[in-house]
């Protein structure tokens, strides 16, 4: 796990967090305490994203056609296996995680992937724990505080940028909600793992899974 260190955390009040969000909108804050910034551990997509893209595109100019590129929760599958099968990803378990990938550590079945990508956020890996409760990085925009919806929200589709993108506003949506959005989507698949330890699907998520 990568816990954030919990040396002299303080957690920020009312102002603090309206400071941060602003800050992070592009909007002037009106004061800075210190306090605000415990919280503003927020650029791990904008990092990894961008890395996985470049070396796919890299690679690709380079003449490579069969790659499975890992970057952070970030998969990305060029092509096929040399060999003509799929590569194949995982999911981890949000409830039975590790600092090493195991297949004791995966949740359901391996997962088919021919030029796509699988990306996963989570609450399980960045976090502190302040008087016996969690914060993790994931920041719902509307408490301003980590959203409390689910442990690990998994999307699988074609653009790694916007399956990042994607797993991150999802996990700050009820639900229904997010379902909607992605069965509004070609190509989109995603599974949501809820505090309940239940997972729930997208209509299309089966059909990519190993058989």
């Amino acid at each position: 796990m990568e816990r954030f260190q919990t040396q002299a955390i303080d957690l920020p009040g009312v102002l603090g967090l309206a400071n941060g969000a602003a800050r992070l909108m592009g909007m002037r804050a009106i004061a800075k305490p210190a306090r605000a910034r415990c919280l503003d551990n927020l650029g791990e997509s904008a990092r990894q994203t961008p890395l996985v893209t470049h070396e796919r595109q890299a690679a690709q100019a380079r003449g490579l056609t069969s790659a499975l590129v890992s970057v952070g929760g970030n998969l990305r599958a060029i092509g096929k296996k040399p060999d003509g099968s799929q590569w194949t990803g995982g999911v981890e378990n949000p409830w039975n995680a590790s600092e090493v990938y195991t297949t004791d550590s995966l949740f359901g079945a391996a997962i088919n992937m021919s030029d796509m990508a699988l990306v996963t956020s989570g609450d399980y890996q960045r976090y502190f724990v302040v008087d016996g409760k969690r914060y993790h990085h994931i920041i719902d925009p509307d408490t301003l505080w980590p959203a409390a919806y689910y442990n690990g929200v998994t999307v699988l589709c074609p653009d790694s940028g916007m399956a990042d993108c994607l797993t991150t506003a999802l996990f700050c949506m009820p639900l229904e909600e997010g379902q909607k959005l992605v069965e509004s989507l070609d190509g989109v698949e995603a599974m949501w793992c809820t505090p309940d330890k239940q997972a729930t699907t997208s209509s299309g998520w089966d059909s990519h899974l190993k058989k």
